[in-house]
């Protein structure tokens, strides 16, 4: 490949040329990758659910604690340098590639030799099993990162999105093969295994990037700072996250760990809907940080349709937890049903982190994102403690009173110093909220009337009449119906923005 070809690849005129198109066709093709991602997850776990103990994603859940670190110690950043920055040469993407290479190896290797420790500190000799499978999936999916990222950076969603849809279904696939085979909690290895090997795999095959050098004469000073701060905000952000799956699997043990990550699971769901969302959200906006007005506009409008699709189903998650798990999981799983209505309070608290995140990566003020999720963690550490004296449901109280101190403070210290006010986001977030609210008391009302049911039954019931009243508030409220109007206006100029190219 010449240079000229390959510098194409680092190109955002073009971009910028076509950003309402682009931007609309692949918030499309993300937002149905994600929802089939979405159903995927939720068959696949009825069935592992019903297969497998909570132990076992106990175990599994330590694991991915330990990997899921890495994870971001392996990127520290580097991702958003790729993504974010508007001048990148191809000698500094030949250095990012080897620096992601490096880290990758020692994140890896890392990882498969904490088995003992964990071991130790958890009392579960299995775990030395499960560490060296995650520290090889770690190393596959470091060697992604460039090319994934050259995809982001040129808006080219529709890869991207068909890269998760075809990767998640193989090792999902695999997954229940090896689960109905007796293999246990090496069913869930093997299907992240799987599908990160895939998904590295598509990502090489469709970047048109190869490496050609070490870059070895690249000015890298300024981007490994930014990448130093966005790795550290990172970090910590995922220990303000998952301190709480620490102090549970230390303090209580692996079956109510196992409970509490089925549940947490589902409260990631709706996020779903966001990473969608912000995987436009970040380079479009990138493209504007010039432009604070067209910035705010596009911020808006984006975030609002966020609140739209992630609200309801957090809400209905506090209103109809035990009819969730007990239906989608099997009878093993009541705790994690009573757990999951206080998740999805935490989690409704937690979305609005999204907004400051989007904005701080758009803009490049990875220093005030590491001061936020510095003070986050801190806050939710000694929630998290706190609660831990009442158990597993005491560390979920302990963390919602934690989220809503940490976004308090995040949302006045991370967006002070960009277009973007905290009353901005209160208007994108008040009709969805107040619908969702409302449609909650209903559907809990109405499960507490049929309390006598099959769980099924129950939330068939429930559910029908949330999306009853969430619908008849919609179109009750003051500018609620413009408001909807509004988003299908926007789905068809994403309709447009595709057939148009």
């Amino acid at each position: 490949m010449t240079d000229k070809a390959r510098h194409k690849t680092l190109e955002t005129s073009e971009v910028r040329a076509s950003l309402g198109a682009r931007s609309a066709r692949g918030g499309l093709v993300t937002v149905v990758a994600q929802v089939y991602s979405l159903l995927l997850k939720l068959a696949v776990g009825a069935v592992l659910g019903r297969l497998l103990a909570p132990e076992e994603f106990g175990l599994l859940a330590v694991g991915m604690l330990v990997s899921d670190a890495a994870v971001i110690l392996r990127d520290f950043g580097l991702s958003t340098s790729i993504i974010q920055r508007e001048s990148l040469t191809n000698e500094q993407l030949d250095r990012l590639f080897v620096w992601s290479l490096l880290l990758s190896l020692l994140t890896g290797g890392a990882i498969a030799l904490t088995g003992e420790p964990l071991a130790l500190f958890f009392g579960e000799p299995r775990l030395t099993i499960i560490t060296p499978w995650l520290g090889l999936t770690m190393f596959i999916a470091g060697l992604g990162i460039v090319p994934l990222n050259l995809l982001k950076r040129q808006l080219k969603l529709d890869l991207v999105g068909a890269n998760t849809v075809i990767s998640a279904t193989i090792g999902a696939t695999f997954a229940i093969a090896l689960a109905f085979a007796g293999w246990g909690v090496k069913a869930l290895i093997a299907q992240a295994l799987i599908a990160t090997s895939v998904s590295t795999l598509i990502a090489w095959w469709n970047a048109g990037w190869h490496p050609t050098g070490i870059g070895r004469k690249a000015e890298m000073k300024s981007i490994f700072t930014q990448s130093a701060g966005a790795g550290g905000a990172h970090f910590l952000n995922y220990a303000a996250r998952n301190l709480d799956n620490v102090i549970v699997g230390r303090l209580v043990g692996m079956g109510p760990l196992g409970h509490y990550t089925r549940a947490y699971q589902f409260t990631l769901v709706p996020p779903q809907f966001v990473q969608a969302i912000s995987a436009v959200a970040v380079p479009a906006l990138s493209r504007l940080q010039q432009e604070p007005a067209r910035f705010r506009d596009a911020f808006m409008s984006m975030h609002r349709a966020v609140m739209f699709l992630t609200l309801p189903p957090l809400v209905a998650m506090v209103a109809l937890g035990p009819e969730i798990t007990l239906t989608l999981l099997g009878p093993n799983w009541g705790a994690a049903g009573e757990l999951l209505r206080v998740l999805g309070l935490g989690a409704l608290v937690l979305s609005t982190g999204t907004a400051v995140g989007w904005t701080v990566a758009a803009l490049g003020q990875t220093g005030r994102q590491f001061v936020s999720n510095l003070v986050s963690m801190i806050l939710m550490l000694l929630s998290y403690l706190i609660g831990s004296q009442w158990g597993a449901m005491g560390v979920a109280w302990g963390g919602l009173v934690g989220a809503v101190a940490a976004r308090a403070f995040g949302m006045h210290y991370g967006l002070a110093k960009s277009p973007i006010r905290p009353a901005d986001i209160s208007a994108t977030m008040a009709r969805s909220l107040m619908a969702s609210a409302a449609a909650g008391v209903a559907g809990f009302a109405a499960v507490t009337l049929v309390s006598g049911q099959e769980a099924v039954l129950r939330l068939c019931v429930g559910s029908a009449v949330f999306l009853a009243g969430w619908a008849g508030v919609w179109l009750v409220l003051p500018g609620g119906r413009a408001e909807v109007f509004g988003m299908f206006a926007l789905l068809k100029r994403v309709r447009a923005g595709k057939a148009t190219g």
